[in-house]
């Protein structure tokens, strides 16, 4: 019931949703960023950018990335992909119920 959305989020949901996507985040970004650090480095151990993300320091290891980058890739799918697929969907049912709709003036609100 898109169309709900202001009856059924309470800001027990709200933030039962925020707590959730920190929660299910911060395992991740911490096995990534401990493995990153248990790799041997070479060169000149020098990350030229505004901030230290993730490929510019497995530019600078000197062992095999394939498995990390792999389970990188992984879990951005997971992490990013399948939220923003329910998110999509979420308007593609708004967009179908509106449409369903048998007022001009009910769509016109609607879409307002």
């Amino acid at each position: 019931d898109p169309l709900h959305y202001p009856i059924i989020m309470s800001r027990r949901s709200c933030a039962q949703l925020a707590a959730a996507s920190w929660f299910s985040g911060f395992p991740v970004a911490t096995v990534q960023t401990t493995w990153i650090f248990s790799f041997p480095f070479c060169g000149p151990n020098m990350v030229n950018h505004f901030f230290c993300d993730s490929p510019p320091v497995i530019a600078l290891v000197c062992a095999d990335t394939s498995l990390f980058e792999l389970e990188a890739l992984t879990a951005t799918v997971l992490f990013i992909l399948f939220p923003f697929l329910l998110i999509l969907g979420s308007y593609v049912r708004i967009l179908s119920t509106i449409f369903r709709m048998p007022s001009a003036e009910g769509k016109r609100k609607a879409f307002s």
